[in-house]
């Protein structure tokens, strides 16, 4: 029998609310909780995971704050707030099912999930990286736009320059939908600006944070643009990096870019994580 899609709206009270989806099996054999991107809805990723219900598992994923009918607005000191609750949800309901948990995360949504796991004690059976941010800071992202303005596409008058912002946001992020008034499925106005852009500067959440128990498997292109600001080219201390946070880490390298672009990124994807969770 396939899976059905079930959704809803969890409700905290004054905490939030936070809109879901599962793709539920009528006997499962295990729940991955998807961690959602910046800018995307909560049925994004369960279409792009889609492919590991064909071995009985369910898929699980909601909207952070500012998405959709989620509650408040974003920032990224709330979205690791929101993954906290929504993680805390998905684990009572493993225990009630007796379903193994597994996790899956991409770009920033590794530094949420890696914060959550760890203030719920480690709940995953397993955890999938893909491509992770492992930290947000004003060093990496001047290093990052410093090499882009000098060595990648140089202004070549004032309008160049002035258009430098935009331009780069495109580089590092071409396939999500861009605008003056929303980022993929985030809208400006539902966005707490200041505080987004302070914390993506100067906010650590995971210092501190390690996943000593957790089995790890983290993909990872070498010529992603994102991860560029941390290891260019991506490699041993990138690696590094995140065997702090994941001492118990199997790491595979993977063809394309920062979204699994290239067709042949993403069958090797598929295969590892097939191999891993299955």
């Amino acid at each position: 029998m396939p899976a059905r899609i079930e959704k809803g709206q969890f409700d905290a009270g004054p905490y939030g609310s936070w809109e879901w989806v599962r793709l539920r099996h009528q006997k499962p054999e295990g729940l991955v909780f998807l961690t959602p991107l910046i800018g995307g809805s909560r049925c994004h990723l369960v279409r792009y995971f889609r492919f590991l219900t064909k071995n009985r598992l369910d898929l699980f994923s909601f909207s952070y704050s500012g998405h959709g009918h989620s509650s408040h607005s974003f920032s990224p000191s709330r979205s690791i707030g929101d993954t906290v609750a929504m993680l805390a949800q998905v684990c009572s309901i493993c225990r009630r099912e007796s379903l193994p948990l597994f996790g899956i995360a991409m770009s920033y949504a590794a530094i949420p999930v890696l914060y959550a796991a760890c203030f719920l004690k480690e709940p995953f059976d397993r955890l999938v990286l893909i491509n992770a941010v492992p930290r947000l800071g004003w060093a990496e992202l001047y290093r990052s736009f410093s090499t882009y303005c000098h060595k990648i596409a140089p202004p070549r008058d004032l309008a160049d320059l002035l258009e430098m912002p935009r331009t780069y946001l495109d580089f590092l992020f071409p396939q999500v939908r861009k605008g003056n008034r929303f980022f993929g499925n985030l809208e400006r106005q539902r966005t707490q600006i200041f505080r987004t852009a302070a914390e993506f500067l100067a906010f650590n959440p995971l210092s501190g944070v390690q996943l000593s128990d957790t089995p790890v498997l983290c993909l990872y292109a070498g010529d992603d643009r994102v991860l560029h600001m941390y290891d260019n080219p991506v490699g041993p201390t990138y690696e590094k990096i995140i065997r702090r946070l994941c001492p118990r880490t199997t790491f595979g390298r993977l063809t394309g870019g920062h979204f699994l672009s290239r067709h042949r990124s993403r069958r090797q994807a598929i295969d590892w994580i097939g191999a891993y969770l299955l």
